[in-house]
């Protein structure tokens, strides 16, 4: 028989239960859906809080706003539900 050390970060196996099996804890790396806006300067207005207020409330978050040649793009991801 084999015997297993405790090793750091390792949890401790729980007790079995009598009559009672611990289904397996399963990590599922979550998958995220992109949104990519632009706006052309001066033609169209920039994003106002208003509006990425608005996107916010719809899960969207911001993570990147990058100016380029009259345009601004805007660089958006949420978690899939």
């Amino acid at each position: 028989m084999v015997e297993l050390m405790n090793l750091p970060g390792i949890p401790e196996p729980r007790p079995a239960v009598a009559g009672r099996i611990e289904p397996p804890t399963v990590f599922v790396p979550p998958t995220w859906e992109y949104k990519h806006l632009v706006r052309h300067v001066p033609d169209e207005p920039l994003l106002g809080e208003s509006e990425l207020n608005a996107l916010g409330a719809e899960g969207w978050e911001l993570v990147s706003v990058h100016a380029d040649r009259g345009a601004v793009h805007y660089y958006l991801k949420r978690m899939r539900s």
